[in-house]
């Protein structure tokens, strides 16, 4: 499916290292959705809420920089395919935790 997404959706030549950004992202989805009872239950886990977020931003704004900085030509699609996850993921995890605390209230 991811495969799919990236030739139908971004129309340039397809590189194997490109679903190395998707796999990443649900690797933050499985984490969040292993923790969604802890993140909400108690101050502190609000607290390993936000630093997880916080972790996923760094993670791919570090990737972005050192991708710029590392790469002799840079692809520009691999910027944006990591905004376009990010995002994509971002609004998953907003519907998840919307249902689990709507569930739970």
């Amino acid at each position: 499916m991811l495969l799919l997404f990236n030739q139908l959706w971004f129309k340039s030549a397809y590189s194997w290292v490109y679903l190395i950004v998707p796999v990443v992202y649900a690797v933050f989805q499985t984490v969040f959705c292993i923790n969604i009872k802890t993140f909400f239950s108690t101050n502190d886990g609000v607290k390993y809420f936000f630093l997880y977020k916080g972790i996923k931003f760094f993670v791919a704004v570090a990737f972005i920089l050192i991708y710029i900085l590392v790469a002799k030509e840079v692809d520009k699609w691999l910027p944006i395919r990591v905004i376009v996850y990010y995002l994509a993921f971002l609004i998953t995890e907003t519907v998840i935790s919307t249902r689990y605390q709507k569930k739970n209230n």
